[in-house]
């Protein structure tokens, strides 16, 4: 079985355009092909330093009605394609904004960092959809720059594209990026209590407001109170956007 210093060794090995390269990766990418069936994101590994992809889910919601195949011989010209076009300047200035905040983090804290942003992509029938993005470095080059990531795509709760942050483990505040200012502010990290945490877990299970308040051995009211503090700290209107915020920024 591959450990991560087996995958690392890999990765260190692809630079150049050889598909050879690839096929001792074959079981790490299977396993994301087997983790991508369970959930319902669309998972991709971005190799920065080709600027194209060496592993794409075949789940739809990222794909745009192309193939999982095409879109890994398209490369970074899939986003061309699939991404609104007023959205594609604000990608290449989150690109440029996040290397260079990047670049003054440690090596350590680049390899627990999390770049999350929303931008919307084109769906059949001239639809469009908002969708949060999430990279977090899988291995770094020499230098120090990201030359591998896992990007992990699924539905924004936002109504905007942007919302972009930065987030590292083990640091008690994140890094939110300003259009209008063009830099990067710290902001406290958002936190929720465990009983928040678990009237969240709850609800993504399924579980009704009665059904919680019996399980936690609490009142109805009271869930209801929880539930309010939580849709207040994370600035959205229902349980199901809650949910899907949590999961999205770690929070659970």
């Amino acid at each position: 079985m591959m450990n991560l210093n087996d995958i690392q060794d890999l990765l260190v090995k692809l630079n150049t355009n050889s598909n050879d390269h690839i096929k001792p990766l074959n079981p790490f990418l299977n396993t994301l092909d087997a983790f991508s069936r369970t959930i319902e994101y669309g998972i991709y590994v971005i190799d920065y330093k080709k600027r194209g992809f060496i592993y794409v889910s075949p789940n739809p919601l990222f794909l745009c009605g192309y193939k999982a195949e095409e879109v890994l011989k398209l490369g970074y010209s899939f986003y061309e394609k699939v991404v609104v076009k007023e959205d594609l300047a604000m990608l290449d200035e989150i690109d440029k904004k996040g290397y260079e905040l990047f670049s003054r983090l440690s090596p350590e804290a680049r390899m627990k960092s999390m770049l999350s942003y929303d931008y919307r992509i084109k769906q059949p029938g001239d639809k469009t959809m908002m969708v949060n993005q999430r990279n977090t470095p899988l291995f770094l080059s020499e230098q120090g720059d990201v030359r591998f990531a896992l990007c992990i795509v699924n539905l924004s709760t936002h109504n905007q594209p942007g919302n972009v942050m930065i987030r590292v483990d083990d640091i008690l505040h994140n890094y939110r990026y300003s259009f209008e200012g063009k830099k990067w502010k710290k902001e406290t990290r958002i936190l929720i209590t465990n009983r928040e945490k678990d009237v969240l877990q709850l609800a993504a299970s399924g579980c009704s407001n009665e059904e919680i308040a019996n399980t936690l051995f609490i009142n109805v009211s009271t869930v209801k109170f929880h539930k309010t503090n939580i849709y207040n700290k994370l600035n959205v209107k229902n349980i199901t956007e809650a949910v899907v915020f949590a999961y999205n920024h770690k929070l659970l």
